[in-house]
């Protein structure tokens, strides 16, 4: 069958081999409108015909030239996984080897230790499990884009779900607003979030009987999900610090402060975006925005 320049762009994209290709559009038809169903069909560039050869070439050259770039960068992040991995089991291994160590010298004191010896032993595992949270949390955020698996979630099962792995105190009381949506997402990365967000709530919060509420509102190209609590509230000038990497507003063995980094680094991948809406002494709500569908669906929909 014959095809048009979007048939032949949707094949080129629906092929792993010419996938990565770049794709130059020559087309007749001018305008803002021509070109951006071009663009979101896939296309790298759109050239409008009458063209020079000058600009074709030049054009041509820019975009091998990028693609050339993109590999390089690709071939890096390969190399920056591996070596993010021997870092990683190189750094746990003495870490296991100390907690170890400890637990026999535990045991060879027996009961002739002191207190005060004990704690600091329990103190010593405490630190070494809080090392080991901290890499595991660097290992994930490096990993965060790449190539993520799409599924159809259900975003209500997958929030009782996160809850009940929780296990959040039974005088906390947690509501989920009735028929969460449907979405064509990463399953796993959607889950951190809400995990992440959640279990702050319920591990921050400064009452026993307090509420957590998770809401969800709908937009035109996306969804915007809200974790609420009524908890002791985040002042103002710590609210920016709270993304940043390693910063924890009450640093302990549970808290590596990169719980939140994650979430924001998961959301802005997805073309979403993360907030905190609170003041000290007045709970928080943290908002992200989620898109309807992944990028590689909407793209598809426009070129059929």
């Amino acid at each position: 069958a014959k095809l048009d320049g979007f048939g032949l762009l949707a094949r080129l994209r629906g092929e792993a081999k010419t996938r990565s290709l770049p794709v130059l559009m020559l087309s007749a038809r001018a305008g803002e409108e021509a070109r951006s169903e071009g663009i979101e069909a896939g296309a790298d560039d759109y050239l409008v015909k009458p063209f020079s050869a000058r600009e074709l070439v030049a054009r041509v050259w820019a975009k091998l030239e990028a693609a050339r770039h993109t590999r390089l960068m690709e071939e890096k992040n390969v190399d920056l996984d591996r070596f993010a991995y021997v870092l990683s089991h190189d750094l746990k291994a003495p870490l296991r080897a100390i907690d170890k160590l400890s637990r026999w010298i535990e045991q060879e004191i027996g009961p002739s230790g002191s207190d005060e010896t004990r704690q600091n032993l329990v103190l010593l595992r405490g630190r070494v499990q809080r090392m080991e949270n901290m890499i595991q949390g660097i290992l994930t955020y490096a990993r965060i884009g790449r190539t993520p698996s799409v599924e159809e979630v259900d975003v209500a099962h997958l929030v009782t779900e996160t809850i009940d792995s929780l296990a959040p105190p039974d005088a906390l009381r947690i509501t989920v607003q009735d028929q969460l949506p449907m979405l064509v997402t990463d399953r796993v990365q959607l889950g951190q979030v809400f995990a992440n967000l959640i279990g702050n709530a319920i591990k921050h919060h400064d009452r026993k009987n307090g509420s957590v509420k998770v809401t969800c509102a709908a937009r035109e190209r996306e969804y915007e999900f809200v974790v609420a609590d009524d908890g002791p509230g985040i002042a103002k000038r710590f609210q920016e610090k709270i993304f940043d990497l390693f910063q924890a507003l009450s640093p302990n063995d549970q808290n590596t402060g990169i719980g939140l980094a994650i979430c924001k680094k998961i959301v802005e991948s997805h073309g979403g975006c993360l907030s905190v809406d609170s003041d000290f002494g007045r709970g928080a709500q943290f908002r992200f925005t989620w898109p309807r569908a992944p990028l590689s669906n909407r793209l598809h929909a426009k070129i059929n």
